[in-house]
């Protein structure tokens, strides 16, 4: 059976529901991007080019060690996860759950790392961004702007001096 694009493109509800946008399949010599993509803030503003892409590696990493420190798996795996293992709970090595404990410890530390770096604002500004806000959201909680535009470019411009400030920090770590 073969699909068409209309076949597997994103229903309209979930191009309304795309916070920053949807990226269509794109097949060229610097991507293979057979699927619609949907973009993340970063993915969003670099798009824009209202920062490099150093800088949104680094907005991309600090979110993502923020997901897997503070929105990972339980450290304890559940009985249905060790029972589907093949192993009974009876039977289950501690080394599992401590290997998963370290992991998570590990992630907290370099998120708690990078967010130290950052100045207050900067680090409202990114927690913000991390966890799927919007820009006009992140701007208002973080300027005194009423003003929609005023807002979104205090808004990028905060998560642009954040992003560098991250890319200094992970550059020298």
């Amino acid at each position: 059976m073969s699909y068409t694009e209309a076949d597997i493109a994103p229903t309209p509800e979930r191009i309304r529901n795309a916070p920053f946008g949807i990226d269509g399949p794109t097949v060229d010599r610097q991507t293979d991007r057979r699927a619609h993509a949907v973009r993340d803030i970063f993915g969003d503003l670099l798009r824009r080019r209202q920062i490099t892409d150093e800088e949104c590696s680094a907005g991309k990493r600090f979110a993502r060690h923020r997901e897997l420190a503070y929105r990972g798996r339980s450290v304890t795996p559940s009985y249905g996860q060790r029972f589907a293992e093949g192993t009974p709970p009876g039977q289950m090595s501690d080394n599992a759950a401590e290997e998963d404990c370290a992991r998570v410890i590990d992630y907290v530390v370099l998120h708690t790392d990078a967010r130290q770096a950052l100045p207050t604002t900067a680090r409202l500004a990114m927690t913000m961004a991390a966890d799927g806000h919007a820009i006009h959201k992140i701007g208002s909680a973080c300027s005194m702007y009423r003003d929609r535009e005023k807002v979104a470019a205090a808004a990028v411009t905060l998560l642009k001096s954040a992003c560098e400030i991250l890319l200094i920090h992970y550059t020298t770590r």
